[in-house]
C-alpha cells in the first residue's frame, strides 16, 4: 500500500511538472489602452531559445488571443499556435515572438472594422490599430529583443480579425510588412476594402497570405468571392506573385480548426 501511494505521488509530481512546462510556452499581462479606453489582456509567446540565444526576432501581432494558445469556455477549439511554433522550431524554423491581443466578444465588430457596416454596426477600428501601433508595439519593442522594422512586423487575424489585418496594411503601411488573413470577413466593410485596394493603399512590397473555405457562404455573405476579388485587384497591380498567396480550400470552414491547420503554411509563406 505504501508503494502505491509513493507511485501515485510521483505521478502527480510528473503531471504537475508537465503542466508547468506547458504553461511556460506563453505568458499574459494587462495593458491599459488610452485609445480604446479599456485594459487589454495581452498574451505573449517567446521562442524556445529566447532566454539563451540573445537573438532578435520578428513579431506577429495576432488578434483574438483567447483562442490562439488555449481553449476557453466560449470555444471548443484552439489554434495551438504555441505548440505549432515549438514544433516548427525543432525542425529549424528560427522563431518569432507572438503578441496576442485578447478581444471582447461584445466589441469585436467595433474594434476590427474601420467603418460602420451597412447595418450601422462597428467602426472603431482606427482606435484598435492605434492601440497596437502607438501603445502595444512600443512596449514590446522596448522590453523584448524584437526586429522592429516593417519587414519583420506581421499582423494576423481570423474572420473580423482578418478585416482588421487588411486595414492595418492601409492605415499603418510603414509599420506592417506582412499579414495573414484567415477567412477574412471583408463583407463587413467591403466597399471600403475594395476601394482602398484599387487606390493602391496597400504597398506593393507587402506579403499577404489568405485562406478561406469554398463553403464559407452564409445568406448573402460570400467569403471566398470577397477574398478572391481583393486578390484579383492586387494581382492586377503587377505585384510580385511571391508576395501574394490566396488558398481556397474545398473543405475549409469558418472554424478554429481550419485556421489552426493553415497557420504553419502561413508562417512558411510569410517568414
Amino acid at each position: 500500500m505504501q508503494k502505491y501511494f509513493v507511485l501515485v505521488g510521483l505521478l502527480f509530481v510528473l503531471l504537475s511538472c508537465q503542466e508547468e512546462e506547458e504553461a511556460k510556452l506563453y505568458s499574459k499581462f494587462e495593458l491599459s489602452s488610452p485609445e480604446l479606453g479599456v485594459t487589454k489582456t495581452i498574451w505573449l509567446y517567446l521562442p524556445g531559445d529566447y532566454s539563451q540565444s540573445g537573438n532578435t526576432y520578428p513579431v506577429i501581432y495576432f488578434s483574438d488571443a483567447q483562442w490562439l494558445f488555449e481553449a476557453n469556455p466560449n470555444y471548443s477549439q484552439e489554434m495551438h499556435v504555441d505548440e505549432k511554433l515549438r514544433e516548427m522550431e525543432t525542425n529549424g524554423f528560427p522563431g518569432v515572438i507572438v503578441v496576442g491581443i485578447e478581444s471582447d466578444e461584445n466589441t469585436r465588430h467595433e474594434d476590427f472594422s474601420l467603418y460602420p457596416s451597412r447595418d450601422q454596426l462597428g467602426g472603431k477600428g482606427q482606435a484598435y490599430l492605434d492601440f497596437i501601433t502607438q501603445t502595444l508595439k512600443p512596449k514590446i519593442d522596448a522590453q523584448y529583443r524584437t526586429r522592429p522594422d516593417r519587414s519583420n512586423t506581421a499582423i494576423m487575424g481570423a474572420s473580423l480579425g482578418g478585416l482588421a489585418c487588411f486595414y492595418a496594411l492601409t492605415e499603418y503601411p510603414d509599420v506592417f510588412g506582412k499579414a495573414a488573413l484567415f477567412s477574412a470577413a471583408l463583407h463587413f466593410n467591403q466597399d471600403s476594402v475594395f476601394r482602398k485596394a484599387q487606390r493602391g493603399e496597400v504597398r506593393p512590397d507587402v506579403k499577404i497570405y489568405a485562406v478561406v473555405g469554398e463553403g464559407e457562404k452564409v445568406n448573402l455573405v460570400n467569403f471566398p468571392e470577397d477574398n478572391l476579388k481583393l486578390f484579383n485587384i492586387l494581382i492586377a497591380q503587377q505585384r510580385s506573385s511571391a508576395n501574394l498567396q490566396l488558398k481556397i480550400d474545398a473543405d475549409g470552414e469558418h472554424r478554429i480548426w481550419y485556421w489552426e491547420r493553415a497557420f504553419p503554411d502561413a508562417m512558411n509563406f510569410l517568414f
